[in-house]
């Protein structure tokens, strides 16, 4: 019927643009990983540039180790928040999809047990009684099937609407807190480094010669 056309419809839009926002936020992730990797290896650099004698040497490692775990904690939650829901709402789909193979082969098996029926009440005889009895079996598990997905199809659909929801506003909101936070902890190593250049450019900051540093077993070279 046209009712469950548009339900078949829609649920074939629903499951396409699940498994696409999946495979995507996959790719994302993906992304993300990287980036957190590149920017772990980017901060171990500039610590190693950093020389400890330089001014707030400590605070430029602290605020780097901070990002270090800013980023790899953003992927995590979106990992555990986002990406495993989702896998888990692409995995309804098969069982959905089985269900509609179901009831179009006992709908075909309604259509054959009908013609049957027919047939065997223009013959008459005594294969009458037996073909109503096949079909009335067919009719009803047919309808069983047929009623439970009038149902499911639209309920399913409907859900749609709760599960994104909050999907995206876990996504958003923790990719604002995010870029909020790093944003904040880099501005603050932007404000070290102007008092760095400007110790710098006036002369005040002066590097111990390689002879006087201090090796790492702690004795002086």
């Amino acid at each position: 019927d046209e009712a469950y056309r548009e339900h078949l419809e829609n649920f074939s839009n629903q499951q396409k643009h699940a498994e696409r926002l999946h495979k995507d936020t996959q790719t994302y992730l993906k992304a993300l990983q990287a980036l957190v990797a590149a920017n772990k290896q980017l901060g171990e650099t500039v610590k190693v540039i950093y020389e400890p004698e330089w001014s707030d040497s400590e605070r430029i490692y602290t605020a780097i180790d901070e990002l270090d775990l800013m980023h790899t904690d953003v992927h995590n939650k979106l990992e555990k928040q986002v990406l495993e829901p989702l896998a888990s709402y692409v995995q309804k789909f098969p069982d959905i999809r089985s269900r509609i193979a179901k009831r179009d082969r006992k709908g075909r098996d309604f259509s054959s047990a009908k013609r049957a029926g027919e047939a065997a009440r223009d013959k008459g005889g005594p294969k009458l009684q037996q073909a109503e009895e096949a079909f009335a079996d067919v009719e009803k598990t047919f309808h069983e099937i047929d009623k439970e997905l009038h149902d499911m199809l639209p309920n399913f659909y409907q859900g749609r609407l709760s599960f994104y929801s909050s999907i995206l506003q876990t996504m958003f909101s923790e990719n604002e807190n995010f870029y909020k936070s790093s944003g904040k902890l880099s501005d603050q190593l932007r404000v070290t480094m102007d008092r760095f250049l400007e110790v710098e450019s006036s002369g005040a900051h002066v590097s111990r010669p390689i002879t006087q540093r201090i090796n790492v077993k702690g004795s002086v070279k």
